[in-house]
């Protein structure tokens, strides 16, 4: 199965972004909210062994409640190709020593270190094609989006099922902070 560790924004946040997500970009997929989530680490296909090995290792990572927030929007992998819309996270850096810890615990389990670098995101809309020219005007609207910091109590192993309607998420299991 593919497997992802992820923390899930609460409500009120999901609330805050739907201003965003009625906004009209031709070409755009919008996610529904159900599928927003900070991937902290992309695990791609595990096996049962494997994901029960894991999941009794993430039990063991302690370490206290913090607070984020998002800022900003933009795209990946360029302006030019963008085929991802997000919504980003402010400087956070008990969200960066989280990812870390958990980069470093998958390690020890035999898992490759991520090649790409941390950057926390909340995906908004996939680009199939190149989009029309209103996702610069979205750009250039929301640049300064900002939603108040919320409280990060846990974080979650999820699986990824391809369907035709896209990815459905399951959460295998969740782990919770504290100091």
């Amino acid at each position: 199965m593919r497997l992802f560790l992820a923390m899930d924004p609460p409500a009120k946040v999901q609330a805050g972004l739907e201003p965003l997500t009625r906004e009209e970009i031709r070409g755009a997929k919008w996610g529904l909210p159900a599928q927003r989530h900070l991937t902290l680490r992309f695990l791609g296909e595990v096996g049962e062994e494997a994901k029960q090995s894991l999941v009794e290792s993430l039990k063991g990572i302690s370490g206290p409640p913090f607070q984020c927030g998002l800022q900003g929007v933009g795209v990946f992998p360029s302006p030019r190709r963008p085929s991802v819309l997000w919504v980003g996270f402010t400087p956070c850096p008990a969200l960066f020593a989280l990812q870390e810890i958990l980069e470093l615990e998958v390690q020890k389990l035999g898992f490759a270190r991520e090649p790409k670098p941390f950057h926390p995101h909340l995906t908004l809309a996939r680009f199939k094609t190149l989009p029309a020219a209103d996702l610069g005007a979205f750009l250039q609207k929301y640049r300064d989006f900002s939603l108040p910091a919320f409280e990060v109590r846990e974080f979650h192993l999820y699986s990824s099922h391809l369907s035709p309607k896209g990815s459905e998420y399951s959460r295998e299991a969740s782990f919770p902070l504290n100091a």
